[in-house]
């Protein structure tokens, strides 16, 4: 149970793990204050003893739903078996514990719904709804609000640690017994950040709520690309990775970062499930009207009952207790659901424990009408060669602290301020050319910030690059809006920033 609560406790989402005869083994506190009952009211107990659906259709769900296939959309509409609670939609999936002596259990989500609206006097898990009529969309809202608020949160102590340990990097005449620590620390912050990249996507991606920026995409761009990112997680692992890229004209239509994240997150996987000093092989072809796109290793398999299931959210085989594999079981679901709404499929193919895996993704290929030019790809930027006068803003004084030390040892002349009234002042003395902005400072933000500098008198105009822990499209959008040229997350992909500083 201790899988299920480490991710379920975090989410607004009301879920259940039952056994197949409908017992509750374990509730999440969304689901406590759904149903009005403590977690050990309900642990032990029949589900239907809480909620009541006609007939036995929650029976024959429940049976439906351990041998399915990711959460099944059509569950039973039930009621409250009390007054408080007037109508709750169901869904669910199977959720396979591999561990001898426990029963194949059942994942089960609780939404309150059925209709257009709901009527319900609780406690919402964020908000008090009290008597009012609520819209079954506001609660995806503030589910949005929640995930972007948790990966604000998670993403903001990752920056200082990251930049720290690149400006520690780059500290000349450090000792060569640094170099190990410094190693490890840096693949930590990267597999922290890839942790809550998952997390805080695994909701929004899995109901369809991201946007995709669909344009052509080369293949084998796409395939470097992703390779760059899974780089340092195989050569931790003393992988040997060997790439076959297709030829340069084969496109698939689709979101270069979304699909990039899909492919790298296989990578990765297979990286982490390969024993030591194994073979990664990434390839790709064209069949028909489709791209493949394959990652295939020879690590440790796939067992047969687990095959259909990997999918699944939370679906993980049995681990050993020290989990150095490490991972939520959230990448594979998160990477299902980004193929599919590129209208592509994903599978993965074993022939057991042991004996390697086989991911294939297949996408539609994209038709490039002969002598059309080809969309422009970004190449990668020239080295720096100039210093630059650089502003960082940042009410996290880590964060400034740590990003100011690093851009000086690049030989950038830098100032900091924690406030939007010391950033206006240090703008008219200073005159930056580039400002990296956090959009939650308090009082004026970073939006308003931007709004204040773009009205200065500056010469020449300053690059403004929101730097921040929200991450979502919206957060984007509103950037582009108030005024900022480019968008990072935190902690900041320095190989990116070092391009956008080149190119100020």
């Amino acid at each position: 149970m201790e899988r299920f609560h480490q991710l379920a406790d975090l989410i607004p989402d009301a879920m259940l793990l039952l056994a197949v005869d409908g017992t509750v083994h374990a509730a999440n506190p969304a689901a406590v204050g759904l149903l009005g009952h403590s977690g050990n009211e309900l642990t032990g107990c029949r589900l239907s003893q809480f909620i009541h659906c006609e007939g036995d259709s929650l029976a024959r769900s429940i049976g439906a739903w351990s041998a399915s296939y990711g959460f099944a959309p059509d569950g039973p509409v039930c009621s409250g078996t009390d007054t408080r609670l007037l109508r709750l939609r169901l869904e669910g999936a199977a959720y396979r514990m591999q561990q001898e002596g426990l029963p194949a259990l059942v994942l089960v989500r609780l939404t309150p719904g059925g209709g257009d609206e709901v009527e319900t006097p609780i406690q919402d898990p964020i908000h008090e709804m009290g008597d009012h009529k609520v819209p079954a969309r506001s609660l995806d809202s503030r589910q949005d609000e929640f995930l972007a608020m948790l990966g604000h949160e998670l993403r903001n102590p990752l920056a200082p640690l990251a930049s720290g340990i690149r400006a520690l990097e780059l500290l000349p005449g450090l000792p060569q017994q640094t170099q190990v620590p410094l190693a490890a620390m840096n693949r930590q912050v990267r597999h922290l950040t890839r942790l809550v990249d998952d997390l805080v996507d695994v909701s929004r991606v899995t109901r369809g709520r991201v946007r995709l920026n669909r344009l052509p995409v080369r293949v084998a761009d796409l395939m470097a690309a992703a390779a760059e990112i899974a780089r340092p997680a195989v050569k931790a692992r003393g992988h040997a990775l060997l790439i076959s890229l297709p030829p340069n004209s084969l496109y698939v239509t689709g979101d270069m970062t979304r699909l990039c994240q899909v492919m790298a997150n296989i990578l990765i996987n297979a990286a982490q499930y390969t024993p030591a000093n194994g073979r990664v092989e990434f390839a790709a072809e064209g069949s028909g009207h489709q791209i493949e796109i394959r990652v295939r290793d020879n690590g440790a398999g796939i067992a047969a009952d687990l095959l259909p299931h990997v999918f699944e959210l939370f679906s993980q085989g049995q681990r050993p207790l020290d989990r150095s594999q490490g991972g939520l079981g959230l990448g594979l679901t998160v990477a299902r659901r980004l193929v599919e709404l590129h209208g592509g499929s994903i599978a993965a193919h074993s022939e057991g424990a042991g004996r390697g895996c086989l991911f294939t993704v297949r996408l539609p290929v994209a038709a490039i009408e002969p002598g059309a030019p080809a969309p422009k790809v970004d190449a990668d930027a020239a080295p720096m060669t100039a210093a630059k006068k650089i502003l960082v803003v940042d009410d996290n004084l880590d964060i400034t602290a740590s990003f100011a030390m690093l851009l000086e040892l690049q030989g950038h002349e830098v100032r900091t301020a924690n406030d939007g009234t010391t950033a206006i002042a240090l703008s008219k003395e200073f005159g930056p050319q580039v400002v990296l902005l956090d959009l939650g400072l308090p009082g004026m933000d970073g939006f308003e910030l931007a709004g204040h500098i773009g009205q200065l008198a500056l010469e020449p105009r300053p690059l403004l690059i929101a730097m921040t822990g929200y991450g979502q499209d919206a957060d984007r959008e509103r950037s582009l809006r108030a005024g900022f040229q480019k968008f990072l997350v935190k902690p900041v992909d320095f190989e990116a920033l070092e391009k956008l500083l080149a190119a100020a």
